[in-house]
Formats: structure tokens, C-alpha cells, sequence
């Protein structure tokens, strides 16, 4: 994977976009705790300054001036790291005990705060004052400089931890990205495969069953599809070839003898009516075909009408029952009243015509055939079913293909078209169609949705 197409992805540039986002987030989430520790620690200084300022006022009241006066030089004289600040005035204003420094002009915030500057230290101190009967008042102030400290320290480990997480996001998304892109070529291989006429190649599954591997195998069910159809027009290729060769090559055969007997106007003629009916059956293979051709197209569906089903089983019975018993053979039907769909009459009929048309030719002398008519709860359903010599299981979905025939001599009659066409007026009509064993025979049904099935008048 080039650096180049890895700059180019939109995986990566989504993953850094997340990572803005996160780094964005976390920023704002270790603010608000820095704020939170900081404003924390500060009440701890102000409870501390309080509770010292309280216990000076406890101590005045027992042991009057004299004690708060011992309490402060003994607290300053042992305040080595300055951190504390007394300052003890009487009411003249003149220094009692602790700092040197002269009283402070500042105004105390509304929780009775004062923030002064720190003598020695970076940072404020934190101080409150308190007023005694005789007119001595106390200053006791706490320095914040470890709280600043902490702040600094709070600050770096934050900014530490972030730039930690950003670059675990980064490179989190840059992995992902590479593996994502991974994948993405070996869909790209594949298909570059394929367009240059591999059509054996297939994307590589993986057992993690994820999204890629779900869009593999809908690109493989794809492929496998797009393999059947071109083997089928192979076959459809190879079918058309030898069905067309034979015809061709009588009638060019004729018309040379036609040529070489030109003095006997009784064989011209004859072979002038051969030549005829030879075109005649090449013209009903290709109009077969591009009838089929119009049905998958779906463009019947626009002149679709309210048709009567048991009206056109009955006119095929009709039809056909005269072919049959001059053949020998028994057609008959049995039909429910009244069924009605939505679709076109012509090429029901035809597709009906097709399976009676194929059991009277494929059933012996004495046979039977029987159509059927079914209004089920969830479909309609049609079915042919004869007991002639049935069609081997391995064969029932091949039957269905253009041009197909059971018969490898291709000697019979037929073009092998007709069950072609009874699939896709089937289709046409969002049914299904399926072939099943009638022992002895087959039994062709076709089934209609209701969904197409309008209510009876």
C-alpha cells in the first residue's frame, strides 16, 4: 500500500476526523476536572485558614489576649517554609506579633477571603481576618503555592495524557485504515482480475463474518450468477449453432442440386417447398426467441388485464383434447370456478399451450393427461401432469433453459423453447415454476402469488 493512496482514503481521513473529535472531547472532559481539582484544593486552603482563625478565637476566649499573643509567635517562629502568614495588630494598629510587613489593603470576596501576594513563594495567599473584643484584630493567611504546584503538575500529566491518546487514536486509525484497505484490494484484485477475463477468481472470505466479508459474498453470488448465465449462452451459442447448421446446410444442398436440375421444374419445385419450410423453422426458433426475449423484459406487464384462469385452462381442453384422442391419448381437466388473476391471457394460454402441447407429445398411446386448477390460500396453482416416461431429476431446472433438450442427438422435434417461454411468462407474473415426479410421468406446476390475484365479482 502506497503512502500516497493511503493519504487518498476516506477511511483515513474519517478515522483522523474521529481522532479531532475524541482529542476535542477529552480536551473539554480534563478541563472541567483540572477546574474541578483546583476549585477543590482551594477550599481546602480556605477550610484550613478557617479552622486556624477559629482555633485563635477559641484560644482568645480562654486565655484572653496574652494567649492569642503566645499562640502566633509560637506558630510563627515555627513556620520555617513560610507558608503561613500571622499578622496580630492592636487597635492603634500597632504590630502585636508575626509579619512584618504592614497590614494589607485589600478587600475580602464574598465568602470574607482575602488574596494577597506571597512573600516568598509563587503563587497568593489565602487570608481572613478576625476582630477581638478589646480592638486587637488577627490576620492568618495560608500560601497557595502548593496548589499551584499541584495545578502545574494536574496540568502536565492532562496534556501528557491527551497527547498519549491522540496518538493512540491516530495510529489506531491509521491501522484500521491499512486493514481496511487491505481488504478493499483484494476486492480490487479480484475484479481486475475478472475484467481481464478471469471469471474463476473470487473474493477471499475470511472468518470473521464482517461487513466485508458479507459484501464478498454477495460479489462471489454475484460472480457465480454472472458464470451461470455465460455458460448458459454458451449453450445457447452452441444450441443455436447446431440447430441452424442442419436446416442451412439441406437448404444450401438443395439449392446446388436445384442448380445442377435445373431442367426438371418437379424437383425445383419440391426443393423450393423443403428450402421454404426449412426458413419457416429457422424464422420460429428466432421469433421463439425474442419472444422470450420480450417477456423477461417485463414490458407485457403494461397491458396487463383482469383475466379469467378458468376460462383459458377450459379453451386449452377444448383445444387440445382433439390431438390427443387422435393420438390415443386421455386429456382431461379439473378445474376450480371462478379463479381470476391479474396478467395477460395471450401468454398464459401460451404457456399453458406449451406444457399440454409437450405431455401429448412425450406420452404413450393410452395414456393420460390431466390439468389442474387450484385456488390455494397463499397462490394460485396450475399444474399439467402426464405418466409418460417422466424427466430424470438432474434435468428438471436444465429443461427450462433456451434451446435446451433432453436429448443430446438434438433429433427430436422441437426447438427446446417452449418450457423457456413458460418460465418467463411464469416470472413475468411473479410466480415460480418447478417440475416434480408424477410416477410414472412428470407433473409441471405453476404458481401464481395472490398478491397478484384479484377478489372475485
Amino acid at each position: 500500500m502506497r503512502g500516497r493512496d493511503l493519504l487518498r482514503s476516506r477511511a483515513l481521513r474519517l478515522a483522523l476526523l474521529y481522532a479531532a473529535l475524541f482529542g476535542v472531547s477529552i480536551t473539554a472532559l480534563l478541563g472541567a476536572i483540572y477546574l474541578l481539582a483546583a476549585n477543590q484544593v482551594r477550599s481546602h486552603v480556605d477550610e484550613f485558614v478557617a479552622s486556624e482563625l477559629e482555633m485563635l478565637q477559641a484560644d482568645y476566649v480562654v486565655d484572653g489576649f496574652d494567649g492569642v499573643l503566645g499562640l502566633v509567635q509560637s506558630r510563627d517562629a515555627s513556620d520555617r517554609s513560610n507558608h503561613w502568614l500571622y499578622l496580630y495588630v492592636a487597635a492603634d494598629g500597632s504590630r502585636l506579633a508575626g509579619d512584618d510587613d504592614p497590614w494589607p489593603d485589600a478587600t475580602p470576596d464574598t465568602d470574607g477571603f482575602l488574596t494577597l501576594p506571597a512573600r516568598q513563594h509563587r503563587g497568593v495567599v489565602r487570608a481572613r481576618v478576625a476582630h477581638f473584643p478589646d480592638g486587637s484584630r488577627i490576620l492568618v493567611g495560608l500560601n497557595d503555592y502548593e496548589v499551584g504546584e499541584m495545578r502545574s503538575a494536574l496540568a502536565r500529566s492532562m496534556g501528557l495524557g491527551l497527547g498519549a491518546m491522540l496518538l493512540l487514536a491516530i495510529g489506531g486509525g491509521i491501522l484500521v485504515t491499512l486493514a481496511m484497505l487491505r481488504q478493499i484490494e483484494a476486492i480490487n484484485r479480484v475484479t481486475r482480475d475478472i475484467m481481464a477475463g478471469d471469471l474463476r477468481q473470487r473474493v477471499p472470505i475470511t472468518a470473521s463474518n464482517d461487513e466485508f466479508d458479507m459484501l464478498g459474498r454477495n460479489i462471489n453470488a454475484m460472480l457465480d450468477r454472472i458464470s451461470t448465465l455465460m455458460d448458459a449462452i454458451r449453450g445457447v451459442t452452441d444450441n443455436i449453432a447446431h440447430d441452424l447448421r442442419l436446416p442451412l446446410s439441406r437448404l444450401r444442398g438443395r439449392l446446388e442440386a436445384s442448380l445442377a436440375d435445373r431442367n426438371q421444374p418437379a424437383q425445383l419445385e419440391s426443393a423450393i417447398e423443403q428450402s421454404i419450410d426449412d426458413v419457416d423453422s429457422i424464422l420460429t426458433t428466432f421469433g421463439a426467441l425474442l419472444r422470450i426475449a420480450n417477456v423477461e423484459s417485463g414490458r407485457p406487464r403494461e397491458s396487463f388485464t383482469q383475466v379469467d384462469l378458468t376460462a383459458i385452462v377450459h379453451d386449452a381442453e377444448q383445444l387440445f383434447e382433439p390431438m390427443a384422442s387422435a393420438e390415443h391419448k386421455t386429456l382431461r381437466l379439473d378445474a376450480d370456478v371462478g379463479v381470476q388473476i391479474r396478467g395477460s391471457r395471450d401468454l398464459l394460454f401460451q404457456a399453458l399451450a406449451n406444457l399440454v402441447d409437450n405431455a401429448i407429445k412425450y406420452t404413450r398411446a393410452g395414456g393420460n393427461i390431466l390439468i389442474t386448477l387450484r385456488r390455494r390460500d397463499a397462490h394460485i396453482e396450475l399444474c399439467v401432469a402426464d405418466d409418460g416416461p417422466g424427466i430424470p431429476e438432474d434435468q428438471r431446472d436444465k429443461v427450462f433453459q433456451r434451446l435446451y433438450r433432453a436429448d443430446p442427438s438434438r433429433s427430436s422435434a422441437g426447438n427446446g423453447l417452449g418450457l423457456s417461454l413458460v418460465r418467463a411468462v411464469v416470472l413475468l407474473h411473479d410466480g415460480y415454476c418447478q417440475i416434480v415426479d408424477n410416477a410414472p410421468g412428470a407433473r409441471v406446476i405453476l404458481s401464481l402469488p395472490v398478491a397478484i390475484d384479484s377478489r372475485l365479482a
